[in-house]
């Protein structure tokens, strides 16, 4: 129980990273690193074993070397911003253009690129800070950020705070992949009110798909064997019902359930159809499309250019602030040990 700290190597640029092991009574161990303070394991209780139900690389190398954002925080603004520019109180700021001629998770110098400073607070919880600079990737103001994670006794809570000395749009999110490791693949219930249609692009055109309160949708086992069919899975953004204690989604794989509960108005859920084939991650496991689902509980995509979206900026003496855990249980039968510390 508790937490350890130890070093986890050098950036490039010959920042010491450090990687903290949080444990708890009750079978959970989550490790994060400083590095993009990224989520790099959460090993789960199933019966008399554990599994590791979040994909990633044994060392720093592997991060530093990823384009696809395996456990690491994104931001400050998550998702995609048309045209990689916005208008704020009458004056146009241009961002850094990384996804096409869009803007993506907050550019080359994002979040999920820093080293965060670190501290344990609490019995099983570490706090990590950093500080996003005026005019970095083009977004006005020094943005201030913390992020707690923290194990609660049924899983994993994420919480996110900021603050700015200059208005600027603000949506982080936790950008891990998830694979719970049943044969069968996966199954998501969410409680859904609507779904945001994107173009071709997967930029929102303002649009929206009603679902009738819940959503329904299916990822096939064999993860990353059949790359046309992953690929074409789903990437879209879920407006989330209000809360009233239940889970806004449900995922089910085998013998393990997953249910997510986040303060956030919607999830971005991603099937992880863009993951490179032949991608070596923890364990000698090669992942590809289809290897795991992010869950990116965030603000609506794009919202800087849409004035009917809910506003997602942040502005001096206001904090930013959201929460999003991870729950588990055992739905039946015996799980398999997997690898992990």
């Amino acid at each position: 129980m508790g937490v350890t700290v130890r070093s986890w190597g050098t950036t490039p640029q010959g920042a010491a990273v450090e990687r903290y092991t949080l444990k708890d009574g009750a079978g959970f161990t989550a490790c994060v690193s400083t590095y993009g303070a990224a989520l790099t394991a959460l090993h789960v209780p199933c019966g008399e074993n554990s599994r590791d139900v979040v994909l990633g690389f044994d060392s720093l190398d592997g991060y530093l070397a990823d384009a696809r954002y395996f456990g690491r925080m994104v931001g400050r603004f998550a998702n995609r911003i048309r045209g990689a520019a916005f208008e704020l109180d009458g004056v146009r700021h241009d961002l850094d253009r990384n996804h096409g001629r869009h803007h993506l998770h907050g550019g080359s110098a994002g979040l999920h690129n820093k080293v965060w400073s670190a501290r344990q607070v609490g019995e099983d919880a570490v706090e990590m800070n950093c500080v996003c600079p005026d005019g970095e990737s083009g977004y006005p103001g020094e943005l201030e950020v913390t992020v707690i994670y923290a194990l609660t006794g049924d899983g994993l809570r994420i919480e996110c705070r900021a603050q700015t000395d200059r208005p600027t749009p603000v949506s982080l999110t936790n950008h891990s992949y998830f694979n719970l490791g049943g044969k069968d693949g996966h199954d998501f219930a969410l409680r859904s009110e609507r779904v945001l249609l994107t173009d071709d692009e997967r930029i929102p055109t303002g649009d929206f798909h009603d679902t009738g309160g819940v959503a329904v949708l299916a990822m096939p086992g064999s993860a990353g064997a059949d790359v046309e069919k992953a690929v074409g899975g789903f990437d879209e953004y879920h407006i989330l019902a209000a809360g009233h204690g239940a889970p806004h989604v449900v995922v089910r794989s085998g013998e393990l359930v997953m249910e997510l509960f986040t303060t956030q108005p919607g999830v971005q859920v991603y099937s992880g159809g863009f993951i490179p084939a032949g991608t070596r991650g923890k364990g000698g496991a090669v992942y590809g499309p289809g290897s795991g689902f992010c869950l990116e509980t965030q603000a609506y995509p794009d919202a800087p250019n849409r004035p009917e979206f809910p506003s997602a900026i942040l502005r001096p003496g206001e904090i930013y602030e959201h929460a999003t855990e991870y729950r588990f249980r055992q739905a039946s039968g015996r799980c398999e040990t997997n690898t992990g510390e």
